[in-house]
């Protein structure tokens, strides 16, 4: 036999208000650098594209959570502008890492404040963050 559904988990349907159902924005990490330093500043390109039948008002904002190895190097709340459906905005975030490694991009959220809709990105992107000078220390060893 082992004709049984195992391991499919049946979720509830949940009564989510409209606006969470379907994205009114989306945003993704359109340029960002594979390695960067700890702590200097480095800049990443996030993309918010629109889907709201309707123009709506969009802000980004980054959360200041003591457990995010990158933080926020700049303005961590700013507006992105009234974007109509399939409209796209782009926008340069300055950022610091805190810790060495393969660390997220995390913390973002968007939101349009005027519909109450808001979602959270916590993978943009993955950088390396590596120390300054790494390969010349060895040589100071005299």
């Amino acid at each position: 036999g082992g004709g049984g559904a195992v391991g499919v988990l049946r979720t509830k349907s949940l009564n989510l208000p409209d606006n969470q159902k379907h994205p009114r924005c989306t945003l993704r990490a359109v340029d960002a650098p594979g390695s960067v330093f700890l702590e200097s500043v480095f800049h990443v390109t996030l993309e918010v594209e629109c889907f709201s039948p309707k123009p709506v008002h969009v802000r980004l904002s980054m959360t200041s959570h003591k457990h995010l190895s990158i933080i926020a190097a700049g303005r961590a709340d700013l507006s992105c502008g009234v974007l109509s459906q399939g409209q796209k905005k782009r926008i340069e975030i300055a950022l610091m890492p805190l810790a060495l490694g393969i660390q997220r991009i995390a913390g973002f959220k968007l939101k349009c404040p005027n519909i109450g809709w808001s979602a959270d990105y916590d993978n943009l992107h993955q950088v390396c963050v590596m120390k300054h000078g790494a390969t010349a220390e060895e040589k100071k060893a005299e």
